[in-house]
């Protein structure tokens, strides 16, 4: 496998960031998690913290099928990449500036949607840093809900180049 890690040693990672909803309100839906500078997970049969019930969240998990939550609680680090891609499509690429945080009322309260989340920071919309001709092919599907991206690939690149974009709008 080629070395991919950054030179920063920020890891890189893909997130869908909705709730199971429609393909029409994903977008809309990450929007507004975005807005609120959250990332997260749920899932109605975790209602348990990843980190201090780590035990009791990996049966859980397993039985539904997505034990790529636990990457969320315990494999990403502040300052790493996330691109959201709600379905296939690039949204926004954000950096992780919190450690997971499980609040069991954090869902409805001032439009956080997930009771398993991480805050993030330097937030930019794919539209507003490179323009249609620049990403002609931007299908990103793979990986499921969340997964790092750990090979050169089309949305390795991507952050690359967004990550060079941005440095050089926000001078």
């Amino acid at each position: 496998m080629i070395e991919t890690t950054p030179t920063d040693a920020a890891k890189y990672w893909k997130m869908q960031l909705h709730p199971g909803v429609n393909s029409e309100a994903s977008t809309q839906f990450a929007c507004r998690m975005l807005s609120q500078n959250c990332i997260g997970l749920d899932d109605r049969g975790l209602d348990c913290n990843m980190i201090d019930e780590r035990e009791k969240a990996e049966k859980v998990l397993a039985k539904s099928n997505h034990t790529n939550y636990l990457k969320f609680a315990h494999e990403i680090n502040i300052g790493d990449y996330v691109l959201i891609a709600p379905h296939s499509a690039p949204l926004a690429l954000c950096v992780v500036a919190s450690d997971y945080i499980y609040d069991r009322l954090a869902k409805g309260r001032e439009g956080i949607v997930f009771r398993h989340f991480r805050f993030v920071k330097s937030l930019t919309f794919f539209a507003d840093v490179f323009s249609r001709k620049e990403w002609p092919d931007w299908n990103l599907s793979g990986q499921g809900t969340i997964g790092q991206i750990n090979e050169r690939n089309q949305a390795f690149e991507l952050i690359e180049k967004w990550r060079k974009k941005r440095k050089e709008i926000y001078k």
